[in-house]
């Protein structure tokens, strides 16, 4: 093999060398051609050519620079233009839509002025005023509104836009002696189109509500029960009931009402209005100041319209001279913008020309590159060319030089190759001779022997017994003996034949193992029921705590809405809950009060928001709640029913809540309906 690699070489090498010879004489004859090639004249041509195209592109690119410097200044006096054009633009539309409110205003004030009824509610009120005079005789009492037509300010109208963002949507409410005029009432709105009427129940025959001066605001700034005066009692009174405008304080400014918002020694103070549109109040230590509302048309309460219509005229023509001017600024700023347009026009035309022309002289240019790139790859090809003939006749050496060696290794392997065929023939084949017909002998030998032994025993039956333990023949003979006569004494004691013992024991052993089988089944299915149980109650211990947690969470989050706080101790394993409240005064301290030791309204608070945390973990298509706001005070009632409310409209389910008190601050809705009995006759 050593022999053939090295024939096998030895002719590769021969074959390289042979090639490298051929390759030798092709590069000598590609040599003189390319000498041929290049010649003098061509050389002096391209370098005439050259020089002529770089001029040329250096005053192109002049040229195209020049230009791009006049399109970016026409281009940034055009983008100047555009958005002086745009906020002209803008202007004229702000100044039109606003001239278009001051009229639109203008108009309501005049009708104001012919009805000051249609100041609170427009036309929807006297199209609901007509219906009710139709329906005159289905109310008990006739109603009284809008509120706002029955109401004047008191000395002067200064204080009008202060009282009328104080009222708010008060102004436009009705009033209805019971609870069937209400019902009447809404009708009559309905068929008007007067949708979302406010309508407000209230005691026609109570007397003039007289207020104790300690209940009224320490300041010396007038609020919103001074300035207004009415002819109708139960105005005032609903106003002072469901307004509270006893303890609406009107200042002048914002700074003046931040002091008197603010300032805990003034007591009786709810809300403060400036004129010029903020709310500010204070509710349990947070400061809070509502901006002014954006749009809000006031003057409702003017005793007279005509200085706020003289006003408006005069803003409307103040309007109507700066849109003219303002549009003929927009008809001279389009004409120098289509000046400016136009010019650029122009000028991306001649630009456009230029880079035609410039695109000539680049495919020269290129023309160039190319006739530049051929020269340079004919020099290297001449410069490679020489390389490559000096390597090659170098690799034409070192292949010589292999080679000889590969000779030299091939001798020498045929000598070595004679000496051992030698050695073989003389010595070592003899050896084996010998070697091969004493294994002859040995296995003839071992085939008699083996035949006489299958002739005592068969072979399956001494593979059974396993592996020869050494013994001699005289003791097998003993060991056989002993196991006879062991046979003998057991077939004495038993009737049964071993054949009936080897079938009994073959079943025994039958059913041993289907009860290991069936015992294997339970234990897996035991394990399984284990598993399943430890599964079960980490759940069951999980679900508890996590319900543990939310029923906290609630009980907090409704606390929360008046300002308390508190917790829930439960005991599973004793079985009991608490419930512990924290009051706002016991902010400063630690200690949490139980729900014993509140008062009835605390307690029946308290006792609301647990209720409510455990509606929100259960599911039930019907609920109902009666009484929920007994002993509660007015504010806490307050906030009962409007959580009550928005709970039972987030929940989904059907609600039924109970309570003998005052249920007007709740708003019907699509999904709220109110019913109210009649009072109990004395």
């Amino acid at each position: 093999n050593i022999l053939e690699n090295l024939r096998e070489c030895f002719t590769e090498k021969k074959t390289e060398v042979e090639n490298l010879m051929e390759r030798t004489l092709e590069v000598k004859r590609t040599k003189g051609e390319l000498q041929d090639l290049l010649t003098l004249d061509e050389e002096f041509e391209i370098k005439a050519k050259i020089s002529e195209l770089q001029n040329e592109i250096e005053e192109a690119n002049e040229m195209l620079n020049r230009m791009k410097e006049e399109e970016n200044s026409l281009s940034e006096k055009v983008n100047v233009g555009m958005n002086e054009f745009q906020q002209i633009a803008n202007e004229v539309d702000d100044l039109e839509k606003k001239h278009y409110e001051t009229v639109s205003r203008i108009r309501e004030l005049k009708q104001h002025q012919t009805n000051k009824v249609t100041a609170f509610g427009g036309d929807r009120v006297i199209h609901l005023l007509r219906v009710i005079e139709r329906f005159q005789g289905s109310f008990g009492r006739p109603p009284i509104g809008p509120i706002g037509s029955h109401l004047s300010l008191v000395n002067g109208d200064m204080w009008a836009p202060a009282v009328e963002n104080a009222l708010g949507k008060l102004l436009n409410a009705f009033i209805v002696a019971s609870h069937k005029d209400s019902l009447v009432l809404r009708k009559c709105a309905k068929e008007a189109n007067y949708n979302h009427l406010p309508i407000i129940i209230y005691d026609f025959s109570r007397p003039r509500l007289n207020i104790p001066r300690h209940m009224l605001p320490r300041t010396d700034h007038p609020t919103a029960l001074s300035v207004l005066q009415s002819e109708n009692v139960t105005v005032l009174n609903v106003l002072v009931d469901m307004g509270n405008i006893e303890r609406q304080v009107l200042v002048r400014d914002y700074d003046v009402g931040k002091t008197v918002a603010f300032n805990p020694s003034i007591s009786n103070v709810k809300e403060v209005f400036t004129l010029d549109g903020y709310k500010m109040f204070s509710r349990n230590g947070v400061e809070t100041i509502l901006p002014p509302i954006r749009n809000r048309r006031s003057g409702r309460l003017c005793s007279s319209f005509d200085d706020q219509i003289a006003d408006l005229e005069k803003e409307a023509r103040r309007a109507t001279e700066l849109a003219g001017k303002q549009k003929m600024r927009k008809r001279e700023a389009d004409a120098t913008l289509n000046n400016l347009r136009n010019n650029l026009h122009n000028l991306k035309r001649i630009k456009d020309e230029i880079q035609e022309k410039e695109t000539e002289l680049e495919q020269l240019k290129i023309g160039r590159d190319e006739a530049d790139a051929k020269a340079r790859a004919l020099r290297l090809s001449f410069e490679d060319l020489c390389e490559s003939a000096n390597g090659e006749i170098d690799a034409l050496g070192r292949a010589e030089a292999e080679l000889m060696k590969i000779e030299e290794k091939i001798e020498s392997a045929e000598a070595e190759k004679a000496y051992y065929e030698k050695l073989m023939g003389n010595k070592v084949l003899n050896d084996i001779k010998v070697a091969e017909e004493q294994y002859c002998k040995l296995e003839r030998d071992r085939k008699e022997n083996f035949d006489k032994a299958s002739l005592i025993c068969p072979e399956s039956e001494i593979k059974s017994l396993g592996e020869w333990d050494g013994s001699t023949p005289e003791q097998l003979s003993a060991q056989v003996s002993r196991l006879d006569q062991r046979l003998q004494d057991e077939s004495r004691q038993c009737s049964e034949s071993i054949d009936d013992l080897r079938m009994m024991y073959k079943k025994k052993q039958r059913k041993v193992s289907r009860k290991q089988e069936m015992y294997k089944v339970f234990r897996e299915k035991l394990k399984a029921c284990w598993r399943a149980l430890n599964s079960r109650q980490e759940k069951f211990e999980e679900s508890r705590r996590y319900l543990k947690n939310q029923l906290i969470r609630e009980f907090n989050s409704h606390l929360n809405k008046k300002g308390f706080s508190g917790g829930i101790k439960i005991s599973f394993k004793e079985k009991t809950l608490s419930v512990e409240v924290k009051m706002p005064q016991d902010a400063s301290r630690d200690g949490v009060r139980d729900t014993r030791g509140l008062s009835g309204g605390e307690r029946s608070f308290s006792t609301l928001c647990f209720s409510l945390a455990l509606h929100g973990m259960t599911v039930a298509p019907f609920r109902a709640m009666d009484e929920f706001d007994v002993f509660m005070d007015a504010v806490s009632r307050k906030i009962s029913l409007n959580t009550l409310v928005e709970f039972a409209l987030a929940q989904g389910s059907q609600w039924i809540f109970i309570t003998p008190h005052d249920i007007s601050m709740v708003k019907p809705e699509d999904r709220v309906k109110k019913q109210q009995m009649a009072a109990p006759r004395s």
